[in-house]
C-alpha cells in the first residue's frame, strides 16, 4: 500500500521479535532497551508506525506499538548499575516524542485516542464484558506514569555525572 511506509506483515513481525527480547531481558540494566535507544527506534520507527498504523484494522500493530512505548520509557531499578544512563535515556525519549509531535504530526492524540472505546465501555459499566479494555487502559495508565518519571526524573548531580564520565573511560 503506497500510503503506508512499512509492509504490515514485517511490521507486525518485528515488532513481536523486539517486544520478546525486552521481555526476556531480565537483567536490570536493561542491555536491548538501550540499544533500541542508542538506533533510535523511537524517532525512526515506533512513533511513525503509531502515526501510520492507527485505524481499526491495525489495531495489533498499534497496541505492539504502544507496548514497545511502555519498555521503553520504564523507569530504571534503583539496584541497576546503569541507573544514571536509564534515567538519561528515558528522560531524552520524552523530548524525541515532543519533538516528533512538532514536526511530524500528534503522535498523543493518535495514542490516546485508542482509550476512547474502552472508556466510553467502562462510563456505560460494561467495561467487564471485555478484558482487553481493562487491559488496554492498564497499558496506557503505565505508560502515563512512566512518562511522568520521565519528565520529574532529577537531572543527575555533579558528582553523578563525574562518577558517570569516570565510569564510561575505564570502558
Amino acid at each position: 500500500n503506497p500510503c503506508h511506509p512499512f509492509p504490515i506483515i514485517k511490521t507486525a513481525e518485528t515488532l513481536q521479535d523486539l517486544l520478546r527480547f525486552l521481555r526476556r531481558d531480565q537483567s536490570k540494566d536493561r542491555p536491548v532497551a538501550l540499544a533500541l535507544h542508542a538506533w533510535n527506534v523511537l524517532e525512526k520507527d515506533v512513533l511513525p508506525l503509531i502515526l501510520t498504523y492507527h485505524t481499526p484494522e491495525h489495531t495489533q500493530v498499534s497496541l505492539d506499538a504502544v507496548k514497545l512505548l511502555v519498555f521503553l520509557t520504564l523507569p530504571p531499578d534503583d539496584d541497576a548499575s546503569n541507573k544514571i544512563t536509564q534515567k538519561r535515556v528515558t528522560r531524552q525519549a520524552l523530548q524525541t516524542m515532543f519533538r516528533f509531535r512538532a514536526a511530524n504530526g500528534d503522535a498523543f492524540a493518535v495514542l490516546f485516542s485508542r482509550l476512547a472505546g474502552p472508556l466510553e465501555r467502562f462510563e456505560n459499566s460494561v467495561l467487564r464484558l471485555k478484558d482487553d479494555d481493562g487491559r488496554l487502559v492498564q497499558l496506557f495508565v503505565t505508560f502515563v506514569r512512566n512518562l511522568l518519571l520521565a519528565a520529574e526524573a532529577p537531572r543527575e548531580t555533579r558528582g553523578e555525572a563525574t562518577v558517570l564520565a569516570a565510569a564510561q573511560r575505564l570502558r
